[in-house]
């Protein structure tokens, strides 16, 4: 149903059609009324429809799901949890879904900024228990001063001051979704994450990252000519975003592999497994050739789509991480993933 009504429909052309549109016109130049609100309007109609946060917890079925955006005046992510909003004395509950994956897929200049409001101060919010109560850990100093500069950050108190947030792409700040894992370590010691995951009988964690980012064949380090305004806009979003992707992804494994020595001498032991999947690790190919060279757009030709489908089978199926939970569940490992795992022995 959702390859039918979105993925595989052109919702670019959609888009760009109601930009253009007479009866939008009028209201896109409203100072309060921009592309990106025009955007949430087609992901209600094509997609979400009316549902809010409150539906997707009452009519849940899956895992718990967490959009980010970014917040384009202090520059920092947003999630949308109710957590999270709490500080701003909003209910998630009454939010648009719809609103929500529109900030979160907001390119800035391609789209403007999502509006929400700031309410901060006229609720009563305080840092909840469990954060107040990190502090009082005894930890290592960098930890230490990490936590406090978390629980006290006041940038959103004066909601006089700053009434409203500007939400736009969620992938300026967090592109991997890895900074709130990374927080979350950072904020609780591992005494009480091991805690709380012992109350919930948890005995193995596994977070599964997805790198899409492409790599567009470029030309312009084999010309002299000065790169097109576009080539510009291009590195200015893209670079940034990779090396903090390449950073989370560096921060994570350590986490990971600090965690898992830690829990050698643990009476439960709470195993955590982390599976790293990019387009940049598929084997050398027409295949990987052509994934790489899909742009960020919101329109995939079928041709591509499959294209994704084909390389995520071969980069699970190659993956020694993903192949060691199989074998540890009782199914056996694929050749790709020996081989895999027996190249990076080598090197």
């Amino acid at each position: 149903r959702f390859e039918e009504r979105f993925l595989k429909q052109n919702f670019q052309r959609l888009m760009f059609k109601q930009s253009l549109s007479f009866v939008n016109m009028p209201r896109l130049a409203s100072p309060e009324y921009g592309r990106g609100d025009l955007l949430q309007e087609q992901f209600e109609n094509t997609l979400f429809g009316n549902m809010t946060f409150g539906d997707l917890n009452k009519y849940r079925k899956g895992p718990f799901a967490v959009i980010s955006a970014t917040d384009m005046a202090s520059g920092q992510r947003i999630d949308f949890t109710q957590e999270n909003f709490d500080q701003f004395c909003l209910n998630l509950s009454d939010l648009r879904v719809a609103r929500a994956v529109a900030a979160s897929s907001a390119v800035p200049v391609v789209f403007s900024p999502l509006t929400l409001n700031n309410h901060s101060g006229n609720c009563g919010y305080t840092v909840p228990e469990p954060f107040q109560a990190a502090l009082n850990d005894d930890a290592a100093s960098l930890q230490q001063k990490t936590r406090h500069e978390m629980l006290h950050n006041r940038y959103y108190a004066d909601s006089k001051a700053r009434p409203f947030l500007h939400l736009v792409d969620g992938g300026l700040t967090d592109n991997l979704g890895l900074r709130s894992l990374l927080e979350t370590q950072e904020i609780y010691p591992n005494s009480s994450l091991q805690a709380m995951l012992e109350a919930k009988n948890i005995s193995r964690v596994i977070i599964v990252s997805v790198n899409a980012q492409n790599q567009i064949s470029e030309t312009i380090s084999q010309q002299a000519k000065i790169p097109s305004f576009r080539d510009m806009i291009n590195a200015t979003i893209d670079v940034p975003i990779a090396r903090a992707s390449q950073e989370s992804l560096r921060q994570f494994r350590a986490m990971v592999d600090a965690w898992n020595a830690a829990q050698k001498d643990a009476e439960k032991p709470i195993r955590m497994h982390f599976v790293s999947l990019s387009l940049h690790d598929l084997p050398p190919s027409p295949l990987r050739t052509r994934a790489l060279n899909i742009p960020t757009t919101y329109y995939l030709p079928r041709e591509s789509i499959n294209d994704l489908k084909e390389a995520a089978k071969i980069l699970v199926k190659q993956s020694p991480e993903f192949q060691q939970l199989r074998q540890e569940a009782g199914q056996p490992e694929t050749p790709q993933a020996a081989a895999a795992a027996q190249q990076e022995n080598i090197h």
